[in-house]
C-alpha cells in the first residue's frame, strides 16, 4: 500500500503542474494580443491624426492658392484643379487648351486675357466660370467683371 499512496501525490502534483502551466501558457498568450491590439489602436491613431493633419494642411494651400488668385496662363493642372468644382480632368484639359493656343499668339500674349477667354475649354460653362472666376487672376490685375459672349460688357 505503501507504493499506491506515494504514486497518487505524485500524479496529484503532475495535474497540478499541468494546469498551472496551461495557465500561464493562456495568461501569456492574452497578454500577447493585448499587447498587438494597444499596437494597433496606437497605430490607427497615428494615422488618423496624420491624415486629418494632412486634409489640413491640403485645406490650407488651397486657401492660399485661392486667395493669392490663379492665373490660367502658368498654373499647372493641380493648382487649378483646387477652383471650386473644376476638378482634375477639366484643370488638365485647360493646361492643354493652354498650350494648343500658346504656338498660335504673338509672343509674350497670354492666352487667358479675361474670365471669358476660358470658355472654348470643353467643361467650363457660364455656371462653372461664375464659380471661379473670383479665385482667378490675369496678367493685367485681378479678375474683371465675368464678361457673357452673349451680352455684356
Amino acid at each position: 500500500m505503501s507504493d499506491a499512496n506515494h504514486s497518487a501525490p505524485h500524479l496529484a502534483n503532475t495535474d497540478v503542474e499541468a494546469r498551472r502551466e496551461a495557465f500561464e501558457t493562456a495568461r501569456l498568450q492574452h497578454a500577447q494580443r493585448a499587447f498587438w491590439i494597444a499596437v494597433g489602436l496606437v497605430t490607427i491613431v497615428a494615422l488618423l491624426a496624420a491624415w486629418q493633419a494632412l486634409g489640413a494642411w491640403q485645406t490650407d494651400a488651397r486657401d492660399t492658392t485661392l486667395s493669392a488668385g490663379v492665373d490660367p496662363n502658368t498654373a499647372g493642372w493641380a493648382e487649378l484643379a483646387l477652383l471650386p468644382g473644376l476638378g482634375e480632368s477639366v484643370a488638365k484639359r485647360i493646361v492643354a487648351y493652354r498650350e494648343a493656343r500658346r504656338g498660335q499668339l504673338a509672343a509674350g500674349i497670354p492666352v487667358f486675357q479675361k474670365p471669358a477667354d476660358l470658355l472654348p475649354v470643353n467643361g467650363i460653362g457660364e455656371r462653372m466660370l461664375r464659380k471661379i472666376e473670383s479665385s482667378l487672376r490675369f496678367p493685367n490685375g485681378p479678375s474683371a467683371e465675368f464678361d457673357s459672349p452673349t451680352g455684356g460688357g
